[in-house]
């Protein structure tokens, strides 16, 4: 039975296996230097550059793209380093367009890092009895939210159809349906006027409903989702460069805005203003909105309670998983303003 190689894994990362342990790593060669019995090869990848113990024979040379596998070794101040190496791979000589292979490997590692935030939220409300399921992209329903959907030319339903802006409707449907009291979808909100600067034209989020979910718990049940996610990150010093400020900052009205908060700053916002919801089934009244801010590149998470009738209660959550790419300060920006006047949680 062949063995299967261990996976890639970034240079950043080195420090968290073994001595020994046989890892993968990838990066460009940017500096060597030849010894008497070795050659020490400088690779660097997107997160760190390393060492790479090679023989004299070793043909690779300053600019190539190489694709190392060997075991992890530590030099006496503690860092890493790989030698013994089993397999070296040159993947290309990338040394002329160095900065456009730099700039494609920051949009690559985003959408890993939203991988990461996602399988993390789907974590935390799988282990508080949330059923996932997937969600229909395509609608024939444009009248949500007040998003403007972008509509595509789809044959397949005989008649205009358009990209949801939210999975809201289909969330319910499926508790409604199912009976649950609990589920969650992976879905993205396609508008021309919900955007973010770390995202693309779509929106991706995570969105969770429950119906039996008590509401004096639910500001710090947020506050555990947040800390769920930031924790996948391992973000170096979190804890000194950013100020979570958890009292409840209130705000009367949705046409009020949110008020300046300080940057690095996180902060819990209230719309205490209660709006109306039309659903197909029933009529419902959002009674409390609560918005999770980074200073003022917006919302991470939010949260609302729909109240239905006399006993009915229905609690939201929605992640935008590329928010928290801000926390890392590697993720390529655009110039995207977000012209959207609704949440998604409708």
């Amino acid at each position: 039975m062949t063995q299967m190689a261990p996976k890639p894994i970034f240079i950043s990362d080195l420090h968290k296996h073994r001595e020994g342990n046989l890892v993968v790593v990838i990066g460009q060669v940017i500096a060597q230097r030849k010894f008497k019995s070795k050659v020490s090869l400088h690779i660097k990848d997107f997160t760190k550059t390393c060492i790479v113990e090679v023989s004299l024979s070793c043909t690779v040379r300053k600019g190539m793209r190489v694709r190392v596998t060997g075991q992890v070794a530590f030099n006496q101040d503690g860092s890493p380093i790989v030698n013994n190496v089993v397999d070296i791979k040159v993947l290309g000589n990338f040394s002329d367009f160095e900065a456009q292979l730099n700039a494609r490997i920051r949009e690559q590692v985003s959408k890993m890092n939203l991988s990461k935030i996602c399988d993390a939220a789907s974590q935390f409300l799988a282990s508080r009895n949330y059923m996932k399921f997937e969600s229909d992209l395509l609608s024939k329903n444009w009248t949500e939210h007040g998003l403007e959907p972008l509509q595509v030319l789809f044959p397949g339903f005989g008649s205009p159809a358009g990209l949801i802006t939210s999975p809201s409707a289909q969330v319910i449907e499926f508790l409604i349906s199912t009976g649950f009291s609990r589920a969650y979808t992976l879905s993205k909100s396609f508008s021309t006027t919900l955007r973010y600067p770390t995202s693309r034209t779509e929106v991706l989020l995570i969105m969770a409903k429950a119906t039996d979910y008590e509401h004096s718990h639910f500001q710090e049940y947020m506050w555990d989702l947040f800390r769920a996610i930031i924790g996948s990150l391992e973000i170096d010093g979190f804890e000194t460069e950013y100020k979570i400020i958890k009292e409840r900052v209130m705000i009367r009205s949705w046409f009020e805005g949110p008020p300046q908060i300080s940057r690095n700053e996180l902060s819990l916002l209230c719309f205490e203003e209660a709006r109306s919801v039309n659903r197909d089934f029933w009529t419902g009244s959002v009674d409390s909105v609560l918005q999770i801010h980074l200073d003022d590149r917006g919302v991470l998470i939010e949260g609302s309670r729909e109240l239905v009738g006399e006993e009915m209660q229905i609690h939201s959550l929605v992640v935008y998983p590329s928010q928290f790419l801000h926390f890392l300060k590697s993720t390529p920006q655009r110039s995207l303003e977000n012209l959207g006047r609704f949440s998604v949680w409708r």
